[in-house]
Formats: structure tokens, C-alpha cells, sequence
């Protein structure tokens, strides 16, 4: 090759039939820039659920790339599975097909390929089969190895999940529910993507709802498998909703189906086009908070209407990743847009953006400013897509934990008809994210009652933020006055003092819940109208763990009844003896 060191490399793949209604998205560029150095891969893993049931099956995600500027040379990937486990099937997410099994059970699984190219990852996803023997509480941990000649740092190259144990049977099936592409006025077309998760650890049969929105209908569903999809008619659909028999889902299965609706032609503009999706299993769901899921939108006028959101993560303690996602509700084909991005401050563009739009767009960076200014041409209406970008952390700070990154993305339209989404904000922060909640989850408040209340904990931050390994995390359940503990499902008995009742648990790894129930019985005697205040509260013991978001540590459950006495009322008589 003549190219020189920092030549742009353009690649562009083109695709034709006759008669294709859509001829504008079959042509796909890609620009890679001309570098040297060393290849730097990195490896990464964790479990989905992280208490499976000793019969199941379990999901391992293994998240591998290249952090450096130049593709690798042969790799090996060597995973050391949990004991007492096999392996059912193993997938890459990015649907590549690179990796080729040169070994597999009872050895460890061992995986092979010829290169991995520079700036680049990806996913593979293993199922594991669990022996029905394994007792409950057994640890299983999952180890993880790449290698590469001339790595340049070869401390990321391995690692272990150490905090997934046997669990007990829990259901947990949830849905999210998010807008696609529209056009949001009297007669326009709606696209939702529909998100089925099985977070528990047991197969579940589950059904889907989706209510269709007042003033509109159905138009056509689809089951989307990348890299396609495929009809997916409802298995019986009225007026006001549409329900899918989704069959059986294992633990960690994921269902995304494309929902499609027509805003009724006589809609009013500012009237809203409120969509609910709602999931069902038999025997009961241990967390039924995320068993709908809603979106809303205005109806407009006619107009330019451009949407912009954002949301952005870790890829490492030092490295944020960013997505702006953009959509064209409005009736006008928008030219010339300019989305401007103010990064935040002790950070710098790490030179490592992509996208998935099948148009141009062009990025500049203004180092001095730390402005990314990115300009696209057209965006029809409907059209919507998406771009992503890295920030690198100053190498000063990177690790510390406490810290917040906040950056903001404005794209502004002359005569928006809805201009207050023309930008959005993004948060990344550091450290563990603990929380806590509480529900009644069985019996029924009254004088002398038995209750159950579900517990729930967790990390809600994302990796590599879960607390920190060597010490425990400590849940308090205070109870009201006169409510006497009976038992919970955790495997040590609390700690009790007065109405106090205290657990430690291991620590949390990052995107990590669990929950247990605990049992008490209220006091006989509870006046009309008596309010009962349950709180719950979580704090890590390491000294070095730093939270940022301290208000969901503690959560008060308040739960008040109307209590009825029976009087039978005693009748006086004077007689004479």
C-alpha cells in the first residue's frame, strides 16, 4: 500500500435489485484512518442472572475488543467455566461469525481468531446448563483469557466473575417500550420498539399487551432477528389492544418486536398519543414494577420537528461512551443540520466516533473549545438513526470515584413546532449506584395480620462501577413500632435489635439486584387509620467506595388500613329478683 500515516481510507459496499421502492440505503461508506502502534485487547465478563437455579440455564456475556489504533494478529479466548456446568450454545452479539471453537467441555471453552481489527468489540454470549444437583448458595465463578502477540497492555486481558451463587426460583419477566421512527400529526405513521427481557432465573410463559392508544389503530407488528425481521401478527388484536402469545422464555432471553400504529386523521394537535405495553407470566411475577412500559408523545401541527436524545456509559474507568440518538417527527424534509456537543470538563475526544445512518456525516473536533460538531446533510421525514462517540477521562482523576460527567448535545431547527427536544444531556458518573425499595407482596394490613414484604437491592451503575470486592454491603429493614419479626428468606437470619433488622451481603457487581422476603405479624391492637411507616436502607462498608447518587440508599414504605371492629352491643334489663 502507498498510503501514508494518517491517510482516511474510504470502503464503500453497494447493493441493487430491480424495482427496490427504497433505493437511497444501498449504498454503506466506511472511513478508516491510516496509524501505528500496538494492538491492545481487552476482555470482560458477567452473568444474566447472577443467581440461577441449579437445573437451569444461565447466560455469560464475555465483552472482548481492541482498545488499540491496529487490528491484532491470531487470538485466543480460553473461558473456565463454573463447576458442575456445560455449555448448551455459544453466539457472538455483532452476529460476525470470526471465532472458530478449538476446544470445548469437559477442557475449558477455547475460541480463535485470525484478527481482531483496531478500535473494535464486541460480544459473545455462552448459555450454560446448571447440574440439578448443586446446592443452594454454591459459588460459580466464570474466568475469561485473550491473548495476542505484541499486546500493549497485557493487564486487561483477563478476568473473573467471582459473586454469582445457586439461587431459589424467581420470576421476574419485564418490558420497554421506545419510539422508533414517526410522524406525529392527525394521519401520520408510529413506530415502537417492544423489549421483552426474562431477568428471572426460571423459564416463564409469557404474554404481551400492547394498548393501542385512544384515536388510533393497529397498522403491522414485526419480530425483529438481526440482521432482519419477519411479519409477527398478533395472536389476537381489537380495537383497544393487541396480545402475542410469546411462548416460553429462558433465563436471560430477550425478545424485540417492532410495533407500528396510524394517528386517526382527525386528532387534535396537542392532544397526546399515550402507547402501553404490558407483560403477563402464570404463577406470579417477584417484580411486577417492570411489567408495563409507556411512552408518550404530542400530537403536533405540520412542521419541521427534530428529536434528539442521548444517553451515555462506561467502557472503562476511564473511558465514556456516548449515543445521540436523532429522529424526524415532522412533516418537512430538515437540510443542513449541525448537532454541537460540549464535552465535559478533565475530558477529551478520544478520536473514535461511529454511526449507522446510511447518509454522510461529517464530525469536527475543536480541541480548544472541546467541542464535536457533527453536520448531516437530509434527514427525511421519518427517517431516524443514530451516532456514537468516546470520550477519554484525564488520566489524572480516571479511577476516582464520587465524580460526575454531564454533557449536553443541541441540534436547534428554525420554526421546530416542538423545539424543547432539539437538545438532550447525557450522565455518566463513577462509583457503585446501591439501592433499595420495599413492597407488600402478600397479606392484607390489619389488626393481628401477617404480612410478607419483598425486598429488593441492588447496583444500578454499570461496569466496570460495582462495589468494591473485598467488603460487604449492609441492607437495614426498620420496622414500625409493634410489628414483631417473624422469618425472611435470606440465607443467615438478620441481626435484630428493637425494630431494627440488619443483613450483610457480598458486594454488588455492577447492573446487579436480588431480593428476599421477610415475614412479621402487625399488633393486635392497631387503631382506625393508623399509619405504618416500613423503611429500608443500604450502605457499603468499604471505606473507599464513593456514591454519587445517595438518594435511592434508603426507601420508606408507608401503608395505612381501614379497620373494622365488630361491637355486639350489651342490653341492660332491671328485674326484680
Amino acid at each position: 500500500s502507498t498510503a501514508a500515516l494518517g491517510d482516511v481510507l474510504t470502503n464503500q459496499a453497494e447493493i441493487s435489485v430491480a424495482l427496490d421502492p427504497i433505493p437511497d440505503n444501498n449504498i454503506a461508506t466506511a472511513n478508516v484512518t491510516v496509524a501505528n502502534g500496538q494492538p491492545d485487547l481487552f476482555v470482560g465478563t458477567n452473568p444474566n442472572p447472577v443467581d440461577p437455579v441449579a437445573g437451569g440455564t444461565m447466560l455469560w456475556y464475555i465483552d472482548y475488543g481492541n482498545n488499540g489504533p491496529v487490528a491484532s494478529g491470531n487470538v485466543v479466548m480460553t473461558m473456565t467455566l463454573p463447576a458442575n456446568t456445560t455449555v448448551v450454545e455459544w453466539w457472538s452479539e455483532g452476529l460476525y461469525n470470526l471465532w472458530e471453537e478449538q476446544a470445548g467441555p469437559p477442557d475449558p471453552l477455547v475460541l480463535n481468531v485470525e484478527s481482531i481489527p483496531g478500535m473494535w468489540r464486541d460480544r459473545i454470549t455462552v448459555r450454560l446448563a446448571l447440574d440439578a444437583a448443586l446446592a443452594p448458595d454454591t459459588q460459580l465463578v466464570n474466568s475469561v483469557e485473550i491473548s495476542t502477540a505484541q499486546d500493549s497492555d497485557p493487564s486487561n486481558n483477563d478476568d473473573s466473575y467471582l459473586w454469582s451463587r445457586v439461587g431459589q426460583d424467581r420470576a421476574d419477566i419485564s418490558v420497554n417500550k421506545t419510539l422508533n421512527w414517526g410522524t406525529f400529526v392527525p394521519g401520520g405513521e408510529v413506530s415502537y420498539f417492544v423489549y421483552v427481557n426474562n431477568l428471572g432465573n426460571v423459564p416463564s410463559d409469557v404474554t404481551l399487551t400492547d394498548i393501542i392508544p385512544v384515536g388510533a389503530t393497529l397498522d403491522s407488528s414485526w419480530l425483529v432477528v438481526l440482521p432482519s425481521r419477519q411479519p409477527f401478527p398478533p395472536d389476537s388484536v381489537s380495537a383497544s389492544e393487541a396480545i402475542w402469545d410469546l411462548g416460553t422464555m429462558l433465563p436471560g432471553e430477550s425478545i424485540q418486536i417492532e410495533v407500528r400504529i396510524l394517528v386517526d386523521i382527525t386528532a387534535t394537535p396537542g392532544g397526546p398519543v399515550f402507547n402501553c405495553a404490558e407483560v403477563s407470566i402464570s404463577g406470579g411475577d417477584s417484580r411486577p414494577a417492570n411489567d408495563r412500559s409507556c411512552h408518550s408523545q404530542i400530537v403536533e401541527d405540520t412542521g419541521p420537528n427534530l428529536q434528539v436524545e442521548k444517553d451515555c456509559w462506561w467502557d472503562d474507568t476511564d473511558v465514556i461512551q456516548c449515543q445521540v440518538s436523532f429522529r424526524n417527527l415532522g412533516t418537512t424534509v430538515l437540510e443542513n443540520l449541525v448537532f454541537t456537543d460540549v464535552l465535559p470538563e478533565q475530558t477529551s475526544f478520544a478520536n473514535d466516533w461511529w454511526h449507522y445512518f446510511w447518509e454522510d456525516i461529517t464530525l469536527n473536533y475543536n480541541a480548544t473549545t472541546n467541542e464535536l460538531v457533527w453536520e448531516i446533510a437530509e434527514l427525511q421525514q421519518a427517517w431516524s438513526s443514530q451516532l456514537n462517540y468516546r470520550v477519554a477521562v484525564d488520566p489524572a482523576i480516571a479511577g476516582d470515584q464520587g465524580l460526575v460527567f454531564e454533557n449536553t448535545v443541541s441540534a436547534p431547527v428554525a420554526g421546530d413546532v416542538s423545539p424543547g427536544d432539539n437538545q438532550a444531556t447525557g450522565t455518566a458518573f463513577t462509583g457503585p449506584d446501591l439501592y433499595a425499595t420495599k413492597r407488600l407482596s402478600g397479606g392484607t394490613v390489619g389488626p393481628g395480620e401477617r404480612l410478607t414484604f419483598t425486598i429488593e437491592f441492588g447496583n444500578r451503575n454499570v461496569w466496570p462501577w460495582g462495589s468494591d470486592p473485598n467488603f460487604n454491603v449492609r441492607v437495614i429493614d426498620t420496622l414500625p413500632p409493634g410489628v414483631t419479626y417473624v422469618s425472611s428468606t435470606t440465607p443467615t437470619d438478620p441481626t435484630v435489635t428493637g425494630q431494627q433488622l440488619v443483613w450483610q451481603f457480598p458486594a454488588l457487581p455492577a447492573l446487579t439486584s436480588q431480593q428476599f422476603q421477610v415475614v412479621v405479624d402487625l399488633p393486635a391492637e392497631l387503631p382506625t387509620g393508623t399509619l405504618l411507616v416500613n423503611q429500608v436502607e443500604i450502605e457499603g462498608l468499604s471505606p473507599v467506595d464513593i456514591e454519587y447518587n445517595l438518594a435511592n440508599n434508603v426507601f420508606n414504605l408507608p401503608l395505612s388500613g381501614e379497620f373494622f371492629r365488630l361491637y355486639l352491643p350489651m342490653i341492660f334489663q332491671n328485674t326484680m329478683p
